[in-house]
C-alpha cells in the first residue's frame, strides 16, 4: 500500500507539464458540472431563477436537455478521460482528443454506467423501502428513518468503493465484457477500500472550501488533480499484479513503497 502523500506527489509531478490538457480533458468529460458552475454564477450575479438553458429557450423550461444529454455522453467521455489520466500517470505522450476515444466504446460504456445504478441503486432502493414500511408498521419515527437513511449510506459506499476503478479496467481492458470489468474492478479494490477512502477524504478540505466559499471553483480547477491522483491510485494497485491487463512499470514514487 502506498502512502497517499506519493500518490498526490505522482498526481502533482505528472500534470506539471501538462495541467491545461487535463484541465480541458476533465471540464469536457464533465461538461455537466460546468454547465450548473455557469449557470449557477449567472444566477448569483444577475439573481434571476432558472438554468441557463431554460432562459435562452423557454419552451423547454420543464426540461433540462443538458442533463439528458449529460446521461447520454457521460460514460463515453469518462472512459475517454480515464485513458488520458493513465496515460499522463505514466508518462505517456497524451492528447486532448482522447476524452473522445470513449465513443468508439459509447454502447459498452452505456451499459456499464447503468449496470453500476442498478448495483448500487437497487440495494440501497430496497433498504429504504424496508426501512418505511417496517417503520409505518410499528409508528416509529424519524430516528428509526435516521437509522435506516445511514445503513443506506454506507450500503451504497461500501458498494462504490468495489466498483471505483471500473472505467480505468474498462480503458485498460476494452475486449471485457461488462461483468468482467466488474469482477475485476472488485478484485482490485478487495483489501484497498480503506486507501481509496483515505484518498479521497484528503481532498475534503478542497470540496468544503469548494461548497462555501469558491462557488464550484473546486469542480473546474482542481478537480483534474483529483482525478489524476486516482488514476495513480489505480496504477498503483495493479502495478504488481496482473490484475490490469497489462503490465506496468513501477513508478517512481512508488519504488520504495
Amino acid at each position: 500500500m502506498s502512502s497517499i502523500g506519493s500518490l498526490k506527489k505522482t498526481a502533482r509531478e505528472r500534470m506539471r507539464s501538462f495541467y491545461w490538457a487535463a484541465f480541458t480533458v476533465n471540464n469536457i468529460a464533465n461538461f455537466y458540472n460546468v454547465y450548473n458552475w455557469i449557470g449557477s454564477l449567472s444566477r448569483l450575479l444577475t439573481g434571476s431563477k432558472g438554468s441557463a438553458i431554460t432562459s435562452l429557450v423557454p419552451a423547454f423550461a420543464d426540461l433540462d436537455l443538458i442533463l439528458c444529454l449529460n446521461l447520454a455522453l457521460y460514460p463515453a467521455l469518462v472512459l475517454g478521460s480515464s485513458t488520458f489520466f493513465l496515460k499522463l500517470i505514466r508518462g505517456e505522450e497524451v492528447r486532448v482528443r482522447e476524452v473522445f476515444g470513449g465513443f468508439r466504446k459509447l454502447f459498452k460504456a452505456l451499459g456499464l454506467f447503468f449496470a453500476l445504478l442498478l448495483t448500487i441503486g437497487v440495494p440501497v432502493i430496497l433498504i429504504v423501502g424496508f426501512g418505511a414500511v417496517v417503520g409505518n408498521w410499528l409508528g416509529l419515527g424519524l430516528g428509526f428513518r435516521a437509522i435506516v437513511g445511514s445503513v443506506a449510506a454506507v450500503a451504497a459506499l461500501f458498494l462504490f468503493l468495489d466498483y471505483a476503478v471500473v472505467f480505468y479496467v474498462l480503458a485498460e481492458n476494452p475486449n471485457l465484457s461488462v461483468l468482467q470489468v466488474m469482477e475485476r474492478s472488485r478484485s482490485i479494490m478487495n483489501g484497498r477500500k480503506p486507501e481509496y477512502a483515505l484518498l479521497g477524504l484528503s481532498f475534503c478540505g478542497w470540496i468544503l472550501l469548494d461548497l462555501f466559499l469558491l462557488f464550484g471553483l473546486v469542480r473546474i480547477f482542481v478537480y483534474p488533480y483529483i482525478e489524476a491522483a486516482f488514476a495513480a491510485f489505480y496504477i498503483n494497485a495493479t502495478a504488481r499484479s496482473s490484475l490490469s491487463g497489462r503490465k506496468h512499470l513501477i513508478l517512481p514514487a512508488f519504488e520504495n513503497l
